[in-house]
C-alpha cells in the first residue's frame, strides 16, 4: 500500500502505476520544456495541482514555481504535454524513466527547473556530482 500526503493529511491508497505517464510543462511563449514529471493522474488533474501549488506560499521558492510565477500570465502561460505512457508496477521504475527524460532534455539545452534527477541512487548522484566538479577544475 502506498501513502500520499495531500493538504497535510496522510492518505493510504493504491496507486495504479499501470496508468503512469511522463509529462512535461512547457512555456506557451517559446515552447521551451521547463519541467519533467511523472504521474498516474490525468494530465488535467496534474496541471491543476501545479496551478494550485504555484500559488501556495510554501511552494513559491521551488524553482519550477519561481519560473511559472515569473511568466507574464503565470500558469496561464503554461501547458502540459505527455512525453510517454509508461505503464509499470512500481514508483522506482517510473522515477528511473522520468530521470532519463530529465537527463535527455538537460543535454538538449532545455532550461529545466527540476530540483533533482528522478530515480538516481545515492551512488549515481555522487558519481554525477564528481563528474561536474572535475569539469570545473
Amino acid at each position: 500500500m502506498s501513502y500520499i500526503v495531500y493538504h497535510h493529511i496522510r492518505l493510504e491508497m493504491k496507486i495504479h502505476y499501470e496508468n503512469s505517464k511522463i509529462y512535461c510543462l512547457r512555456n506557451k511563449l517559446n515552447d521551451d520544456i521547463f519541467y519533467v514529471g511523472g504521474t498516474t493522474q490525468t494530465l488535467n488533474k496534474r496541471l491543476y495541482q501545479h496551478k494550485y501549488e504555484s500559488r501556495k506560499k510554501r511552494c513559491m521558492d521551488f524553482p519550477v514555481y519561481k519560473y511559472i510565477n515569473a511568466l507574464p500570465k503565470k500558469i496561464d502561460d503554461v501547458y502540459i504535454e505527455i512525453i510517454q505512457k509508461t505503464p509499470c508496477h512500481s514508483q522506482n521504475k517510473q522515477l528511473k524513466i522520468e530521470g532519463g527524460f530529465i537527463k535527455q532534455y538537460l543535454n538538449e539545452g532545455f532550461p529545466l527547473q527540476n530540483k533533482q534527477i528522478a530515480g538516481r541512487t545515492k551512488k549515481q548522484w555522487k558519481k554525477d556530482t564528481n563528474k561536474i566538479e572535475k569539469g570545473y577544475k
